[in-house]
């Protein structure tokens, strides 16, 4: 039996209530499937989940109180251990693996280390370049600082200089707002189109337009962190914050959704081979529980859109359970496959939260320990019965309910809390 083709597309930070322009895709093939749930608020976390099947608390691939070691080493650590997941699988089974990310923790350095070829693009960079040859320059735009005219001579000395000159002008537009919108995506684009993978192939990809920054004052993040910062610590969700990301976020994720769309175009008659998957790897609050991603496990956060065309002459699973996990993605792709039944869905699915991801500089200072260790907390988003409620792991009790009972919820984590998988969650709640 041929082997399909598999695309894996994530358009980072796209809310499923913001992703209504990916119906189009319905149009050509692909089949909608409701209620599916980010395994956690945010991205590393969550693309590991989907990676291998395991939610955050088995793969241990996850923020950290003491970040010692550094979460980079978790990752690299973890996703090796997990022989990389069905992207190891892929390969040790023939197929080319093929990255093209604008997300920097979608790189060999945070684990994903088993490619054939691993493009890496960013809001700064006109154009998508091999892992090496990109953290090599961004090694240098570090090391420098402000000792721009080092960077120069860098940049000219690995015969980059045109490069080094395109991403001034770039960052010279970004900072008056100009293409605020396009966060890589155009390289991103191009690497698809100019692709040459031999069949069969995984091609991973990933759009960062929905995700912040969505004002030229936060293009190093100060501001997305310090209203984290206050949301998480101070239980005040900026005002300022929240009614700029309401009215920008709109407009960052129609793009994000167009520029998805385009992707799928490029696949054009390769289309008809393969298993295609749309989704996000979580969505983006906007005051709306919280703001941002990361630690909060409200539903603006844990609700994508997944969309999935399968291979020519296999009939689309129906949905058999109320909630999709995208921790199920590895099965789908074995099931597109033939290797195991085509089962989509399930009764109770989980998100798991274990703590802050980016805050301001100087941040832990400000704080006591007793508030940290209660930041750090274990908690788990659990959905079920239509309902869902948060429990928190670390303090054994149930923090909200809508729809659950609590004492039911409180039964449910505690099954969970000994299930890895999503295979693994129990039919009925």
């Amino acid at each position: 039996m041929r082997r399909p083709n598999v695309a894996l597309i994530v358009v980072d930070s796209l809310r499923e209530d913001h992703s209504r322009g990916l119906d189009q895709l319905l149009d050509v093939g692909f089949v909608r499937y409701e209620n599916a749930i980010a395994p956690a608020p945010w991205t590393l976390p969550s693309h590991v989940s989907m990676f291998t099947g395991l939610y955050p608390g088995t793969h241990g691939v996850h923020e950290m109180y003491q970040d010692v070691p550094g979460l980079d080493e978790v990752a690299r650590e973890g996703m090796r251990r997990l022989n990389y997941g069905v992207a190891g699988e892929l390969m040790d089974e023939g197929y080319e693996m093929h990255f093209v990310t604008a997300n920097l923790f979608i790189t060999p350095q945070y684990g994903f280390q088993r490619y054939t070829r691993h493009l890496t693009a960013s809001p700064y960079m006109p154009e998508a370049l091999d892992w090496d040859e990109f953290s090599g320059l961004n090694e240098s735009f570090w090391r420098n600082g402000r000792n721009y005219l080092r960077t120069a001579r860098e940049f000219l000395s690995m015969g980059k200089g045109a490069l080094l000159g395109r991403a001034i002008l770039r960052g010279m537009k970004l900072s008056m707002g100009l293409g605020l919108r396009d966060k890589g995506s155009s390289a991103v684009l191009d690497a698809v189109k100019g692709m040459n993978a031999h069949e069969p192939y995984m091609l991973f990809v990933n759009l960062m337009e929905a995700h912040e920054p969505y004002t030229p004052r936060d293009l190093a993040g100060s501001v997305s962190a310090e209203a984290a910062f206050n949301a998480i610590f101070a239980g005040r969700v900026p005002e300022d914050v929240v009614a700029a990301w309401r009215r920008q976020y709109p407009r960052h994720a129609e793009y994000a959704v167009e520029r998805a769309l385009d992707v799928v175009r490029a696949l054009g008659h390769r289309l008809e081979d393969s298993l295609v998957i749309v989704t996000s790897d979580h969505g983006q609050l906007l005051g709306d529980g919280g703001i941002g991603h990361g630690y909060f496990l409200s539903d603006g956060l844990l609700r994508v859109p997944l969309y999935v065309k399968w291979p020519t002459g296999m009939r689309a699973p129906r949905q058999t359970g109320r909630y999709v996990s995208l921790a199920q993605i590895p099965s789908m792709i074995r099931a597109a496959m033939g290797d195991q039944p085509a089962g989509i869905g399930s009764d109770v699915v989980m998100a798991e939260s274990f703590g802050p991801i980016s805050m301001p500089t100087g941040w832990r200072s400000r704080l006591p320990r007793s508030a940290l260790r209660e930041a750090f907390s274990h908690r788990m988003r659990i959905y079920a019965r239509g309902g869902a409620a948060t429990y928190n792991a670390g303090a054994d009790r149930v923090e909200d309910t809508a729809g659950i009972d609590v004492v039911d919820a409180s039964r449910i984590a505690r099954e969970l809390l000994g299930m890895g998988t999503a295979e693994e969650l129990p039919a009925r709640a």
